[in-house]
């Protein structure tokens, strides 16, 4: 135990002090601080105060140009007012000078009306987020249903009265998992895990094929316990990833707490995670990394030279991505069906879909615990089975070893 914590502590500081590490570390918070505080710089994207999101229709005061023969908009001076509040339209006498209208950038679109309301809409640069030809879409609409009611005698305002006056509300009450609300929150935290075990897990492990040419290194290799050493040292990077995460994350909370009311409380569902979620993703998260963390370690220690560890590395990020996929999808097409539940029980998965599952599903308590102590012996065993590769791979140069005497050497008593 001596060793493990002497090495924890040796490679805990070399990791944090390292020049590298400090500048992420900075970059990290340094983007936390400033994208938060963009909406503040910017003037606020929303009212604080609301307690639902509205979105308010043509928001930008928008100029039309209208060619109106068939004076379908005649007498339709509310429903425009109703639908397009801040709209103003420019009547013109033919398409050639609605055409020019636009072109000339005198008026923001042009509108030439047809038989029946239809309109041709015309646009200098037509945009993917122009979404004002079906608000006026539907608002022509109204206008012709309004001349049709006038046609047979019936009273239009009298008629949207009744429409809009008897509605009918409806509340939803969930049993168990809430998973309209929980789908905020939970595909950030699925890509946290994924982006955090993929990143840290390839610095762990070329940070031990780098200490391959290390000869100081076979001196330690061979007079320490090899338990200790792989312990340590992956310990050591995953308590360094998770104070650099955890300073991102934090950083990022105190920034938006101080940048709320120009956020107008955007990002509130997002941050309102049940406190068992948090928990089962905290758990299943961190050994879920640390088991991995682990086979990492291992690939490194098999390994030439560093410059090899990415080839090397590629078949578990290769995995890893798959089990991402599996999971995403898994929250969205089928989060109560077998083969996401049998994700969340197995250890190469568990550590994204157990919490994943949570927060979309009912999951029996039982199987919660079968889970995690699946992951936690899984853990162990990987963390011994790669301090016995880390041993025999370190003290070997030349040509990578094969994955296959690696497996080999698992089964053999040092």
């Amino acid at each position: 135990m001596k060793q493990f914590l002497y090495i924890l502590r040796w490679e805990f500081l070399n990791l944090v002090k390292a020049k590298a590490y400090i500048i992420t570390t900075v970059v990290f918070i340094i983007i936390a601080l400033v994208g938060f505080s963009v909406p503040t710089m910017m003037g606020g994207i929303g009212d604080s105060n609301a307690d639902t999101a509205i979105v308010e229709q043509d928001i930008e005061k928008r100029s039309y140009a209208v060619y109106d023969p068939t004076s379908f908009l005649a007498g339709a001076d509310m429903t425009l007012q109703l639908y397009l509040p801040n709209a103003t339209f420019v009547e013109v006498n033919s398409d050639d000078a609605l055409k020019q209208s636009v072109t000339d950038k005198k008026v923001d679109a042009a509108l030439s009306i047809h038989d029946g309301g239809d309109f041709t809409y015309y646009v200098k640069n037509n945009s993917l987020t122009d979404t004002s030809k079906y608000i006026l879409q539907e608002t022509f609409s109204q206008i012709k249903r309004n001349h049709a009611f006038a046609d047979a005698g019936i009273d239009a305002n009298q008629v949207m009265d009744i429409y809009y006056s008897n509605t009918v509300s409806a509340d939803t009450v969930s049993l168990g998992a809430d998973a309209t609300n929980s789908m905020i929150y939970t595909f950030p935290l699925i890509m946290l895990i994924y982006m955090v075990v993929v990143l840290y897990g390839n610095i762990i492990a070329t940070t031990v094929a780098s200490e391959k040419g290390n000869r100081t290194m076979e001196l330690l290799v061979t007079s320490a316990n090899s338990n200790a050493l792989i312990f340590g040292k992956v310990l050591a990077g995953v308590l360094a990833a998770i104070l650099q995460v955890g300073l991102f994350v934090s950083v990022s909370l105190f920034a938006y707490s101080i940048n709320r009311v120009s956020w107008g409380g955007l990002l509130d569902s997002i941050l309102n995670i049940p406190m068992e979620i948090i928990v089962s993703f905290a758990l299943f998260g961190i050994f879920g990394f640390i088991f991995y963390a682990f086979i990492f370690g291992a690939i490194g220690a098999l390994v030439s030279k560093s410059e090899d560890v990415n080839s090397s590395a590629t078949p578990l990020t290769f995995l890893f991505l798959i089990i991402y996929f599996v999971v995403y999808f898994g929250v969205m097409v089928d989060p109560g069906g077998v083969m996401f539940t049998a994700a969340s029980m197995i250890p190469l998965s568990s550590p994204m879909a157990m919490f994943a599952r949570m927060a979309v599903v009912d999951v029996p308590l039982y199987q919660v615990i079968v889970a995690f102590i699946l992951l936690l012996v899984s853990t162990v065993l990987t963390g011994f089975g790669a301090a016995k590769i880390y041993r025999r791979g370190t003290l070997m140069y030349g040509n990578q070893v094969k994955l296959s005497h690696a497996l080999k050497w698992l089964r053999k008593k040092d």
